[in-house]
């Protein structure tokens, strides 16, 4: 067995690198598929990571391994960056495995919450940049996580690099997005790491496949939803968020909570959405020293999942068993406390802050109110 490396939050040396790659080489099965998994609903980042993972095990390593993943991938760019993989991507419920699959984890953990791991999957190894959580990873597995690292497709690039695998221009093309979209243009935390995989990829990308997946087509839904959410957008002092009452696909909550957080004078921002069985969140702050991931899963204690990094983080709650009644409480409630965690003068009133917030968009008055108006 090898043992966990230490985690490290500086860009590697030769020698490190080096050694990662022979301690990822030996956790490998000497026969038969090795398993590649992501979290569910794979965003580009842990897409673009599985691919390039797939292409360092099967051309430097010389072994077979499959993709999966679990949950739909619905948002349009990352459809469309999908598109462009040439390894395919299964659905975990759709593979039929022996028991006890070797498996790697990448821009994820084993038992993180966000997760299926389905009962033939036999974790062999971790290569992630978020947080490891009250859950340590087993002494047993092969461990590299970095959190202080902008995208684990960084990280990839970084053992492609390191075993002299040449990087394809559609995969270079993937990658680019991947880190742009973890970074959000390099104004999230990130380390020279991230700059350097993303100036070498960017000079091996295909730049039609990157403008492809940066201006995908959307579906006629996505526009009536995000005018929902910026009719039931609401601010209270440096505080933003929203909430869709019925998510066509996921990701929007995701993508509304990185727009609030653009407003001026605005350093926290949230989004909610009821999706299917489940109430989703999205958290975002541009503060320094914040921990939202750390936040949120005090917030969500026990009722949900949830993590993420500094300045950005996720949760969920399953309530399919609740009525429509009881999913607005559950919601009203949680985002209360959450407000409460962010501003803790919101404490002192009860009904805080439905009385003091305001809209983001003042609607106007209808034209009989302004003629009434007038003739006053």
């Amino acid at each position: 067995m090898v043992t966990a490396l230490p985690v490290q939050t500086m860009e590697l040396d030769q020698e490190e690198a080096t050694a990662r790659l022979k301690a990822l080489g030996e956790v490998l099965p000497k026969r038969g598929h090795l398993l590649i998994l992501t979290h569910d609903y794979p965003d580009p980042d842990a897409m673009a990571s599985a691919a390039a993972l797939h292409l360092l095990v099967t051309r430097h390593f010389r072994r077979p391994c499959v993709m999966a993943h679990s949950g739909i991938v619905t948002r349009a760019e990352n459809r469309e960056l999908m598109r462009h993989i040439r390894y395919q991507f299964h659905t975990l419920d759709t593979l039929k495995s022996r028991r006890n699959c070797p498996t790697l984890f990448v821009d994820c953990k084993p038992k993180a919450g966000n997760t299926t791991v389905a009962d033939f999957v036999r974790p062999v190894g971790v290569i992630d940049h978020h947080p490891i959580g009250h859950r340590p990873i087993p002494a047993d597995l092969f461990a590299d996580i970095r959190p202080d690292t902008g995208a684990c497709a960084s990280l990839l690039w970084e053992y492609l690099k390191t075993a002299q695998v040449p990087i394809p221009p559609w995969l270079a093309s993937c990658m680019v997005y991947a880190i742009i979209t973890e970074t959000m243009d390099f104004t999230r935390p990130f380390q020279p790491a991230d700059l350097a995989a993303y100036l070498d990829l960017l000079g091996k990308a295909n730049m039609r496949v990157l403008g492809l997946i940066r201006n995908a087509p959307v579906a006629p839904e996505f526009f009536a939803e995000f005018q929902q959410a910026i009719e039931n957008a609401r601010i209270y002092g440096n505080i933003a968020w929203s909430h869709i009452e019925h998510a066509y696909e996921p990701e929007i909550v995701a993508q509304f909570a990185d727009r609030l957080i653009l407003l001026e004078r605005v350093t926290w921002s949230f989004c909610t959405a009821f999706h299917r069985d489940n109430l989703i969140l999205s958290l975002r702050s541009d503060r320094r020293g914040v921990d939202c991931g750390g936040l949120l899963k005090r917030v969500f204690g026990n009722r949900g999942t949830a993590g993420g990094h500094e300045r950005m983080a996720a949760g969920m709650i399953r309530v399919g068993e609740a009525t429509p009644e009881e999913r607005t409480a559950i919601k009203d409630r949680l985002v209360r406390e959450l407000l409460i965690r962010i501003d803790r003068r919101l404490a002192a009133t009860p009904d805080a802050p439905n009385g003091q917030a305001r809209p983001l968009v003042e609607k106007p008055a209808p034209p009989e109110a302004q003629q009434d108006s007038t003739a006053s």
